[in-house]
């Protein structure tokens, strides 16, 4: 079994993860918009800064949900954060990662980082393949 202790707080026993510390105690800034059930399909890169992102709605989550494209850019920061898998997908998809693979897959490579996706092992994978 996975020790779920391990995101909770130890000073006030308070969830602790990714998203309770960095995310909902800045749900209300104006800045900030949280959008959910999407998929993201490439970070926009222009020149050599993140911009932005293009997503679809994920049609599991918004009924009626259309194919269209919809870009958010932004000022200051684009954050890349879905999980193990989903990020070293995006980023490999967005022209980050290895050229061999852009290349089969007909991607211009952005920045040539053989490493993204590669050889993952992860300590809470792990633990669980052990276990089980």
């Amino acid at each position: 079994m996975i020790d779920s202790s391990r995101w909770i707080n130890n000073e006030n026993g308070k969830r602790s993860d990714a998203a309770h510390h960095f995310l909902y105690p800045h749900a209300i800034n104006p800045n900030l918009d949280i959008v959910t059930g999407c998929l993201v399909k490439k970070v926009i890169i222009e020149g050599d800064k993140a911009v932005g992102i293009e997503y679809l709605q994920d049609p599991t989550f918004h009924q009626g949900a259309s194919n269209d494209i919809i870009v958010a850019t932004a000022k200051k920061y684009v954050v890349v954060s879905a999980g193990t898998f989903g990020t070293p997908a995006i980023l490999e998809r967005s022209g980050i990662g290895s050229s061999d693979l852009h290349q089969k897959l007909g991607i211009q490579t952005v920045v040539d980082l053989p490493g993204v996706g590669e050889n993952y092992q992860g300590k809470l994978f792990s633990e669980f393949i052990v276990k089980y």
